[in-house]
């Protein structure tokens, strides 16, 4: 499927944000407008993207080269007229264009759910325009829907009831009808929609929960046309990008921290998502080398700085469109560390008091808190959805759930009492608690599953 990215224009409006960049080039988070649509449009299954452009065209087309690099071919089309309207960027690429495309604006910046939902949607006319009917930023052109189809269309229009997103999916005969509109005067887009067979997709009918976050996310888009666009943008990436925190450490104190942290580490550039865990895990590593040799008091501090850490390497590739393979590794990587730790803390103590208690705790939690992440992973592999959201009760219950950052003020607080041996108790009776609640609920909510009529799911084994 190919896509079309109109970028011709000045965006005069975005000044002095801009610091003279054309507008597609502008950096939110660190990366480029265009360089967030033509990611999200490779996500969603467009393999060749075509850009139009007119206004320091020659950056563009330095900057984005071939498109290789973003996992897609890129063909340029030069607009000439590109002060005109933005019809004519269309119509310029017309030649290039094979069957249905899809049509994004160069400064949109459109959640990729939207783009795969529109390629997967017919275009039961000459148009298919994707529309939000909830109430969207200033400046957004106003669309008039009866029933599916476009009666009017406007930044100016009275009576409207949707907002044009800039995403829309175009027939040939679109841009046949296009080829008679723009010499006879219509230069707008919108102008054209108007006068052409055109329906709507709201954007309202995708599924807003993302399993990856734990948490529902209403469909986004964001128009960027002034300074206070970007800054909103910038907003709402941060924001989306959060995964629903477990434990009420993660919820109350590191997600506040993470938010304050990850925007001005986007911008700089300076550190990748794969860096900072990198980073993360060789103090990670450093905490349990602190446990082993017996400076507890400083491996439990430091051990605090880790879990706060180890948020801001997921969210800083989410927000810089950094996700890789390799990335989804790290939750293994975190498992083995948060295993060293226990096993670190009970040789300490073994060392020290005596006896193979610590030890013989140590191991069985470790083997207990394996199990019941075995559990938790399997509920989400066969639910498409984490336990943590299950229902009202797992929601509630993941605040005070067994997890890495409880564990450390279990060690911290004993540690401090002059009591680590009770450390060990406690992560393992937390842990056991928690395989109980975990079991139970997982063995419940999927024989739910297994005898609802409308499930697809199927026993496994």
């Amino acid at each position: 499927m190919q896509a079309l990215i109109i970028g011709a224009g000045r965006g005069s409006r975005l000044s002095p944000a801009s610091r003279g960049l054309p507008k597609p080039l502008v950096p939110v988070l660190g990366v480029p407008i265009i360089d967030r649509s033509v990611s999200a449009l490779h996500q969603s299954g467009v393999d060749e993207v075509i850009v139009t452009v007119g206004c320091e065209g020659q950056r563009l087309r330095d900057h984005l080269g071939d498109g290789e690099w973003l996992g897609v071919r890129i063909r340029f089309v030069e607009n000439e007229g590109w002060a005109d309207g933005n019809a004519r960027s269309v119509l310029a690429a017309a030649k290039l264009l094979e069957g249905d495309f899809l049509l994004v604006m160069g400064d949109h910046l459109v959640d990729e759910r939207i783009l795969a939902a529109m390629l997967g949607a017919p275009v039961p006319g000459d148009v298919l325009l994707a529309v939000d009917r909830r109430p969207t930023q200033n400046g957004a052109t106003r669309v008039l829907v009866e029933g599916s189809r476009i009666t009017d269309i406007g930044k100016e229009i009275d009576r409207w009831n949707a907002s044009d997103i800039g995403v829309l999916r175009c027939s040939p005969g679109f841009l046949a009808k296009l080829e008679t509109l723009v010499p006879a005067g219509t230069e707008e887009l919108a102008d054209a929609v108007r006068a052409v067979d055109a329906h709507v997709f709201d954007i309202a009918a995708i599924d807003p929960y993302v399993p990856k976050l734990r948490k529902p996310v209403a469909p986004w888009w964001v128009d960027v046309d002034t300074p206070a666009d970007l800054a909103a943008a910038e907003r709402l990436l941060v924001d989306n990008a959060s995964k629903a925190a477990s434990d009420a450490l993660a919820h109350w104190v590191h997600r506040p921290i993470e938010n304050a942290l990850v925007a001005p580490l986007a911008r700089s550039s300076r550190v990748t998502p794969n860096q900072l865990s990198f980073a993360v895990n060789v103090l990670a590593y450093t905490v349990t080398a602190l446990f082993a040799t017996g400076a507890l008091l400083v491996a439990s501090l430091l051990s605090f700085v880790v879990g706060l850490a180890d948020g801001l390497d997921g969210k800083l590739a989410r927000v810089t469109q950094q996700v890789t393979r390799v990335g989804s590794l790290e939750h293994a990587f975190d498992m083995l560390y948060e295993y060293s730790w226990v096993l670190a803390l009970a040789w300490a103590v073994h060392r020290d008091e005596g006896g193979a208690v610590p030890l013989v705790l140590a191991g069985a939690t470790v083997a207990v808190i394996a199990f019941y992440r075995s559990v938790y992973d399997q509920y989400g592999k066969q639910a498409g959805r984490s336990l943590d959201d299950a229902a009202s009760f797992d929601r509630r219950f993941r605040r005070v759930a067994g997890r890495r950052n409880l564990y450390n003020v279990w060690i911290l607080a004993a540690v401090v009492a002059g009591m680590p041996l009770a450390a060990l108790w406690a992560i393992g009776a937390h842990a056991a608690i928690t395989a109980s609640v975990y079991s139970a609920r997982t063995i419940t909510l999927l024989r739910r599953l297994d005898h609802t009529a409308e499930s697809p799911l199927r026993p496994s084994r």
